[in-house]
């Protein structure tokens, strides 16, 4: 069956078979969800020296999915992973920073590593960098016209949560690029 014949190639070191198979278990794409299978196809991923198999893996390790959460192992391995340009380790890294997991709390490196992980278009980063310049956390200048930036940005991508807060900037005039009343309720219709 195609199961098996996609375990068979991954075995064989096949990054595409690993991916659908790791993707397959992780999110229960037409089998049972099960986070120690997905954990066991990144890891071969990871035996091939694939980057993004390492960013894979760290979330893993970040998110307790298929093992014990363990911070420094994620870390590490996200670390790899962005020295190798996977964008989204650099958003898991600022994550780290932001919530002071394995590393000190640190609000301004945070928002460093959600910037590096802009420069791929990673939406997430966006997502992040948007959420820091709308709070007063006292690190970052809250920033609302960059945020509704951010927001429309993620809003054309069809994204959510920026669909969310474009709406909700824009509905709250908290950003000097003002929109009608119409624009607001098709955004949060999208929502």
């Amino acid at each position: 069956d195609e199961l098996d014949y996609m375990k068979l190639k991954a075995s064989n070191g096949n990054i595409d078979h690993i991916f659908t198979l790791y993707e397959k278990y992780l999110y229960g794409i037409g089998v049972e969800q099960n986070y120690n299978e997905a954990f066991y196809w990144i890891n071969k991923g990871v035996k091939l020296n694939d980057s993004l198999s390492l960013f894979h893996l760290g979330e893993m390790y970040l998110n307790g999915w298929g093992t014990p959460i363990n911070y420094t192992h994620a870390y590490l391995l996200l670390t790899q992973a962005a020295n190798a340009n996977v964008s989204q380790a650099y958003n898991s890294i600022g994550y780290m920073y932001y919530n002071g997991l394995h590393v000190e709390k640190n609000i301004k490196r945070a928002y460093d590593y959600f910037k590096k992980g802009t420069h791929n278009n990673d939406l997430d980063a966006y997502y992040d960098l948007m959420t820091l310049l709308i709070e007063d956390n006292g690190d970052i200048e809250v920033d609302i016209n960059t945020a509704h930036k951010y927001s429309s940005l993620l809003a054309s991508k069809a994204h959510t949560y920026g669909t969310y807060y474009s709406a909700m900037l824009n509905h709250y005039k908290l950003s000097s690029l003002m929109m009608n009343c119409n624009t607001n309720v098709k955004l949060y219709k999208l929502v």
